[in-house]
């Protein structure tokens, strides 16, 4: 699967054709957007995907912003995503300590030979 949505190959008689580039070439969103609003889009304006799917069209999940709008927004959101990673990774961690503290098959040290309850107790995660 492509990471970037293809461009759209729109005809010169089209009014949003002085949009194109590469021999008449957009981006679907920025079609969308210009379309909803009526207007072209300069080149200092840019399509932020408010779910983050490049591939969702929909002008409900498209943004018009500045440079730096987009630049902050996307900063935010990879922030989000490595903490959303972050802590389910911990949560995995977290399990596999219980386990490993817990469910081991217990040798003869004082500390093994305790119930798993009490153990438990002595390590409340």
């Amino acid at each position: 699967m492509s990471k970037r949505p293809c461009s759209i190959k729109v005809k010169p008689d089209n009014p949003y054709y002085p949009m194109t580039y590469n021999n008449g070439y957009i981006s679907p969103a920025r079609l969308a957007m210009a379309e909803h609003l009526g207007r072209c889009l300069g080149s200092d304006e840019y399509i932020y995907y408010i779910d983050g799917n490049p591939f969702n069209y929909n002008i409900s999940n498209l943004q018009l912003v500045s440079h730096k709008e987009l630049t902050t927004l996307s900063e935010i959101r990879r922030v989000v995503n490595r903490l959303d990673h972050l802590s389910s990774r911990l949560a995995t961690l977290r399990s596999n300590l219980a386990s490993i503290r817990f469910n081991h098959t217990p040798c003869d040290c004082p500390k093994c030979t305790r119930s798993r309850e009490a153990r438990q107790a002595e390590y409340r995660l």
